[in-house]
C-alpha cells in the first residue's frame, strides 16, 4: 500500500480504522503506521483493542519487575569496547558487506542500526576505521545511558545496581517464597 498510495493516504486510512492508534503517532513514521495497518489486516481488529486486552492479560499475572544496572559507568564503556572488539574480530564488516550485497536488505530499518549503519558508511568509504569505531562505541553508550534511565523510570520495577547481588537475591526469594505459599494456600 506504502509503494501505490501515499504515507498521507495510510495515516488517514488508520486514523479512519483506529484513530485511538494513530493518535499515538507521528504521521510521518511510515515504520510504525505500516506496523500498525499490518496488526489491522491480519486480525481484523483494531490495534488498540489488541493492546488493551494485551495490558488487561499481564494484569493477571503476578510479577516480579527487577531493573539490573551497571553499577559502574566505566566499567559499562570498557565492556562495550570489548563487546566492539569481538565483533570486529568475529568478521562483523564482512557480515554486513555481504548483507549489502542484496539490494533488498540495505532498506531494511536493521541496517540503520548502530554498527550496522556505520559499517555501511566505512565500506562505502564515506569514514575510516576509526571514525567507524569512534561512532559505534559513541552511539552504544548514548544508547546504554537511555536503556538505563527507561529502566529507572519502569513503573513497579525494583532497580539494583549489578553490584547488589544479596539484596537482589534476597527480593527474588522473598517473592519465591511468597509466590509458593500463595500456590499452597490455595489448593
Amino acid at each position: 500500500m506504502l509503494q501505490e498510495y501515499s504515507l498521507k493516504y495510510l495515516y488517514n486510512f488508520l486514523k479512519k480504522i483506529d484513530n485511538e492508534s494513530a493518535k499515538k503517532i507521528h504521521f510521518n513514521d511510515s515504520y510504525r503506521i505500516c506496523k500498525l495497518l499490518e496488526i489491522f489486516f491480519s486480525n481484523n481488529e483494531k490495534p488498540s483493542v489488541i493492546f488493551n486486552k494485551c495490558s488487561k492479560n499481564v494484569q493477571y499475572f503476578d510479577c516480579l519487575n527487577l531493573s539490573i544496572i551497571p553499577s559502574n559507568r566505566m566499567i559499562l564503556h570498557k565492556n562495550i569496547e570489548k563487546r566492539y572488539d569481538n565483533m570486529i574480530n568475529s568478521g562483523f564488516i564482512d557480515e554486513v558487506s555481504k548483507l549489502l550485497e542484496n539490494t533488498n536488505l540495505k532498506k531494511m530499518p536493521a541496517m540503520t542500526s548502530i554498527g550496522y549503519k556505520q559499517a555501511n558508511s566505512y565500506l562505502e568509504e564515506d569514514i575510516n576505521l576509526d571514525i567507524m569505531k569512534n561512532s559505534i562505541l559513541s552511539s552504544t553508550r548514548q544508547l546504554a545511558k537511555r536503556q538505563i534511565t527507561w529502566l529507572r523510570h519502569l513503573d513497579s520495577t525494583t532497580v539494583y545496581s549489578s553490584s547488589d547481588y544479596d539484596n537482589i537475591e534476597e527480593r527474588v526469594n522473598f517473592f519465591l517464597r511468597n509466590k509458593n505459599n500463595n500456590i499452597i494456600g490455595e489448593k
